[in-house]
């Protein structure tokens, strides 16, 4: 009888391991920027922004040079980075959710929160 505890025991213990699974990479990364494999045409506010970017080339305003995706707070973030001769530094960095909300602006303490950060487009 004490084999068979033993033996059940340990396999409830094997049983409730916890499963790691590794990073997705490449296409399967991808389709799970906010439910889409090309955020940059299927969310229409990100597709707004990167287009104002590139006919913005010639200002010495702030321009919009680099899309980064992200997760802050467990949820997928975008980080619009902005730069000009005309431009404050700070204003910058502004971080949007997948329906286009802002999230927030320039707050160092929670941008070095925001993980997995990859280039999705730039200048």
């Amino acid at each position: 009888m004490n084999h068979v505890v033993l033996l059940l025991s340990l396999c409830l213990l094997l049983a409730c391991q916890e499963i790691e699974y590794p990073p997705l990479e490449g296409e399967a990364a991808l389709s799970e920027i906010c439910g889409t494999t090309n955020p940059m045409q299927d969310l229409p506010w990100l597709k707004e922004m990167v287009d104002e970017g590139q006919s913005d080339s010639e200002s010495y305003y702030c321009q919009l040079y680099k899309v980064e995706q992200g997760t802050f707070n467990n949820k997928q973030v975008f980080v619009a980075q902005i730069s000009g001769a005309l431009c404050c530094t700070c204003a910058g960095n502004t971080v949007y959710d997948c329906e286009g909300e802002l999230l927030f602006v320039c707050e160092p303490d929670k941008e070095e929160k925001i993980s997995d950060l990859k280039e999705i487009w730039s200048r």
